[in-house]
């Protein structure tokens, strides 16, 4: 599932109107499913004018959502670009920071059946080290390779077959920590040594 639609409009214009009434519609999507467009009840302009779609819902998918529109006996559609949601690295298996493994296992969300570019840098730059698909609910489970006593950040970008690239994620820092503390040092006594009190 994608990330629900806030905020999203789409105005369409038109020429040749007759001052008169439209119903309130609610229109469902294709291509991409799980929108609706809204459009309240109201007056036609007397010639040219706009009509402002509010656009609702979850789309279930990424690329292009369209809306089949037939108003004062005239048809047309809308289109809207939807988007990917970033995916989010959601924890590692073992915790971090750990003394006990530099493979560990990333958990992954993000799309449903999409595609995961997972980096060992902050940027998503250069080369990623891993290439994955999503499952059907968006999840999956990658093993990575770390330095021993070492520190590396992750990040990752979702893909689709459309060209549809999303944001970065958020940024999520393995630590190997194989190094024990320096042994501590006793200094002194209070009172010194030797005392006869």
């Amino acid at each position: 599932m994608g990330v629900p639609a806030s905020g999203v409009t789409s105005t369409l214009s038109y020429t040749g109107g007759n001052g008169g009434t439209y119903s309130l519609q609610n229109l469902p999507s294709s291509g991409v499913n799980g929108l609706t467009a809204s459009l309240n009840g109201g007056v036609l302009a007397n010639g040219s004018g706009s009509l402002v779609y509010a656009i609702s819902g979850t789309p279930d998918n990424s690329g292009t959502a369209t809306f089949s529109i037939s108003l004062g006996g005239q048809s047309c559609s809308i289109s809207v670009n939807v988007g990917l949601p970033a995916p989010t690295i959601v924890t590692s298996t073992p915790v971090s920071p750990s003394n006990s493994s530099t493979t560990p296992t990333l958990i992954i969300t993000g799309p449903a059946n999409k595609t995961i570019d997972l980096y060992d840098n902050a940027s998503a730059s250069g080369t990623p080290i891993a290439t994955f698909n999503t499952d059907g609910s968006g999840n999956v489970s990658i093993q990575v390779i770390v330095p021993s006593n070492s520190s590396t950040t992750f990040s990752a970008v979702a893909s689709d077959g459309q060209g549809n690239v999303s944001s970065l994620s958020n940024l999520f820092t393995y630590v190997n920590d194989i190094v024990p503390p320096m042994a501590p040092t006793i200094l002194s006594s209070t009172p010194v040594s030797p005392s006869n009190s």
